[in-house]
């Protein structure tokens, strides 16, 4: 207790907000945003959605941390991503199966993205992640 018959947490705890509320641009959103991400055990919602993945590169990356949307934008961008994908199974009536994505596609598709040359092996590889 604090002479004035208050606590002490309660004094500590609006000098920590001030402090927060004074500092200046993407420290204050990172703090509340570390915060938020810990208040709502992000870790192990990132872990369980891992469970589910069908690749191993998708269990990595779901363990390192679900990705979250910097901006507005990106978020937005992501949410149309996401209708686009269960339209698709809504129209095929069977779910996107990604057991064919292979982890070393990237150079592959940057190569092809770029107007290079496949081999018959990177072309099945391509197909079966498509299929």
């Amino acid at each position: 207790r604090r002479e004035d018959g208050g606590l002490a947490t309660e004094t500590k705890g609006r000098s920590e907000v001030a402090q927060n509320t004074e500092r200046e641009g993407d420290e204050v959103v990172e703090d509340s945003a570390s915060e938020s991400l810990r208040l709502l055990e992000w870790k192990l919602i990132s872990s369980y959605v891992a469970r589910f993945a069908s690749t191993p590169a998708g269990r990595k990356a779901m363990r390192a941390g679900l990705p979250l949307a910097r901006t507005q934008q990106e978020a937005e961008r992501l949410l149309a991503e996401t209708r686009e994908v269960i339209e698709l199974e809504t129209r095929h009536l069977k779910p996107v199966a990604l057991k064919g994505v292979a982890e070393d596609l990237g150079m592959t598709i940057t190569r092809a993205d770029k107007g290079g040359m496949l081999d018959g092996a990177q072309l099945v590889a391509l197909a079966n992640m498509l299929v």
